[in-house]
């Protein structure tokens, strides 16, 4: 009889310690929301291969899985509940978690249709043109197409046409639309002409040194004769030195002050126009 105690009392304490390792007990059907526009995207609490997910989007609509996406017809207010379930081995049935959470869809509204973008160009001379865009609502960001097979980026922006000629130029304008959770764009085009850029007759050698130079540049001057205009553009367009020189072999640019980077060396002199690049260091 005393056995049979033992025996009994043994199979309650491995039943209860069984019990305690349910996977059950783990289970968690928490999820958060986020809307935007018509689009919700929702993330678990918790994922685990081993459970099965259900959604139900409040639209008629299931899902399935973790975290999935959902897209609505139309504005409203939905409910979306989640149902987690898990085998369990040691009742030999199914358990359950749910979980509910409520989202207002204000829906997207189209792009602006007046949204228009337009731009300004001044020819600095030697090739370096100046442009710079603007839109009828705060651009996101800006990108320039300039004709020549060249991109670029940012308001203002500077380019350099190494060949006289006739270029389209397009500026493209976009702003982020918080609601539709896309962009909207719009591109400006002009032709301009480039006379300036470089010629079989603008052959001359000129030599700077050293590259990259620190706090002087050494300009040889030696075919040049006659009044000579310098001048150096950071890459915005705006003039950061500006020295005359006349009938002199070598001019030596005073660069102390200015930031590390790249600049454009303007040189100009009766007959004679030519852009270098300058990498201060």
């Amino acid at each position: 009889m005393r056995s049979f105690r033992t025996l009994l009392l043994s199979t309650t304490l491995l039943t209860k310690a069984s019990f305690g390792q349910s996977p059950c007990d783990s289970l968690n059907a928490d999820f958060s929301a986020w809307a935007g526009g018509l689009s919700v995207n929702v993330q678990n609490a918790v994922v685990n291969n081993q459970w099965s997910y259900l959604w139900t989007f409040g639209d008629g609509m299931d899902g399935y899985g973790p975290n999935p996406g959902h897209v609505y017809a139309s504005p409203g207010t939905y409910q979306i509940c989640l149902t987690v379930w898990t085998w369990d081995p040691l009742a030999q049935d199914t358990c359950f978690a749910d979980h509910c959470e409520s989202v207002v869809l204000v829906g997207g509204q189209p792009c602006d249709s007046t949204f228009t973008s337009e731009f300004t160009w001044v020819d600095q001379g030697g090739g370096i043109v100046l442009f710079d865009g603007t839109s009828s609502l705060p651009a996101t960001w800006s990108w320039w197409t300039f004709g020549d097979g060249s991109t670029g980026f940012g308001d203002p922006t500077q380019h350099f046409y190494q060949q006289t000629g006739t270029y389209t130029v397009c500026y493209t304008a976009g702003y982020w639309n918080t609601q539709t959770q896309d962009t909207c764009f719009a591109t400006s085009c002009e032709t301009l002409v480039s006379s300036t850029g470089l010629s079989e007759a603008d052959l001359t050698p000129i030599l700077i040194y050293p590259q990259p130079a620190t706090d002087q540049l050494n300009i040889e001057l030696n075919s040049l004769m006659g009044y000579t205009s310098l001048r150096l553009y950071d890459l915005t367009g705006r003039v950061v030195r500006q020295e005359n020189t006349t009938g002199t072999k070598r001019h030596v640019m005073d660069l102390s002050g200015l930031t590390t980077g790249q600049y454009l060396l303007q040189v100009k002199a009766p007959s004679l126009m030519r852009t270098l690049r300058v990498i201060k260091r």
